[in-house]
């Protein structure tokens, strides 16, 4: 809790940012703690049990971009490990903050964790000869305005209040249709 209350009122250098790389760690920790077993059917379940929040506009517009030939990637700073059975939503692919190496859970210390611009650096590293002008990014948090800044379609959905008044700034596309726990993923 006294984390928290740092990270809301901004003390000693806790903002949004520290305050989520400290979450995760602990998260981390979380996992290490727990058979590896157990782990993997706790991921599984949870992805199961969040189908029915998952933004079924967003299933639909993903589908539609395959149909059109996209590459598809869930990128997000969250754990690969907790990002991975969303390839069965049809993704090509994830990338997420690497929690897992080798098949082994890394210490906290040695999770990088994939926010900001961190974002459009890895992208970048994965995919040096992508036609950037011609792709798509969804987001819903300025967590993500550096991947909408480096591609020509930029689309923001059920943003954050930071994000809304940079998109409507910027003229991007703004996808408000449906209110679900998809936005934070």
């Amino acid at each position: 809790m006294w984390r928290y209350l740092l990270h809301k009122y901004n003390l000693f250098g806790w903002n949004k940012r520290s305050f989520r790389a400290n979450a995760m760690a602990l998260t981390v920790e979380l996992f290490k703690s727990v058979d590896r077993d157990i782990l993997d059917k706790f991921l599984n379940d949870l992805y199961i049990h969040l189908q029915e929040y998952v933004n079924q506009d967003m299933k639909k517009q993903l589908q539609k971009d395959k149909e059109e030939g996209f590459y598809t990637i869930l990128l997000s700073g969250n754990f690969d490990i907790i990002l991975a059975p969303f390839l069965n939503e049809g993704f090509d692919e994830v990338i997420g903050s690497e929690v897992l190496v080798n098949g082994e859970l890394v210490s906290p210390s040695e999770v990088e964790i994939i926010i900001h611009d961190i974002k459009a650096v890895k992208i970048k590293e994965k995919f040096p000869e992508a036609d950037y002008k011609n792709s798509k990014a969804y987001a819903d948090s300025d967590y993500d305005l550096p991947i909408l800044e480096i591609v020509g379609i930029p689309i923001v959905v059920n943003p954050d209040e930071t994000l809304l008044n940079i998109a409507k700034e910027r003229h991007y596309k703004i996808f408000e249709k449906e209110k679900t726990i998809w936005k934070r993923w």
